[in-house]
């Protein structure tokens, strides 16, 4: 119950509020102070490294922890670890090898019949295939993904509605793009997961931008920069600031 208890705790705190630095210390604290090995923090740790850039280590640790997982016949295990390679991926702006990450992790849940993991998995292959300008696969995944997970599967519906509404402000659909936005930001404002928040304030800033409200979008921006900020998260804060100047730079131009 103990060991149980704790990865929960683990993903609450990588997940939510508490700073990068202060989480990476907590599991490693943790990793230290457990009597058995215990694989399940070091995915934590690895996706929280590449929140400051740390890519390398990141996927050294991440490459580490499947092959022990994997040892132990960890299936599942190895399956969520594969689907975090996703998100290292792509704070390290690498799309192609993202969406590589997140294909592996759909293939292998739906060969195990999992179908929660799976429709997050479709969305954040979605996202990996939107940032690659590869609309209507996103679009076809994205709707998968949401049509597949659960209605209160927060982080699922938001990733949907996330590439979806970019796909529909792509097409110049701004209506839809609109409606789909403000679901995302009605889904994400509850949350306690500052980096995907601070993601999906990002990606409506940027529907936003395509539909032409410039201020909008600065407002957008801004708020997925206290986002990340309580985050500690680096990445996202370059992120920001370079949406930010894009924005400028497209209206003087």
């Amino acid at each position: 119950m103990a060991r149980f208890c704790k990865s929960w705790a683990a993903i609450s705190i990588s997940q939510g509020p508490t700073p990068v630095p202060q989480a990476l210390a907590w599991l490693e604290q943790a990793r230290e102070d457990s009597q058995t090995p215990d694989l399940w923090f070091d995915p934590w740790r690895a996706g929280l490294l590449s929140l400051i850039g740390r890519f390398d280590d990141a996927r050294v640790l991440q490459s580490s922890t499947i092959e022990r997982m994997a040892d132990r016949g960890m299936q599942l295990g190895v399956v969520c670890a594969s689907e975090n390679a996703w998100r290292i991926e792509m704070n390290a702006g690498e799309f192609a090898m993202a969406e590589q990450a997140a294909r592996r992790a759909c293939t292998l849940l739906e060969e195990m019949g999992e179908r929660a993991f799976w429709s997050t998995g479709a969305g954040e292959l979605a996202q990996a295939l939107y940032c690659q300008g590869r609309y209507d696969e996103a679009e076809s995944w994205a709707r998968r993904g949401g049509e597949a997970g659960a209605s209160d599967d927060a982080l699922t519906q938001l990733l949907s509605r996330q590439v979806l509404a970019k796909v529909e402000a792509r097409r110049g659909h701004f209506d839809d793009a609109h409606r789909l936005a403000a679901e995302a930001v009605a889904i994400a404002e509850p949350m306690q997961a500052p980096w995907e928040q601070g993601v999906a304030m990002l990606d409506v800033a940027e529907v936003l931008w395509l539909a032409g409200d410039r201020e909008g979008a600065i407002a957008r921006a801004e708020l997925a920069t206290s986002y990340f900020e309580i985050k500690g998260a680096t990445v996202g804060l370059e992120r920001a600031r370079q949406f930010h100047e894009t924005v400028e730079g497209s209206s003087s131009s």
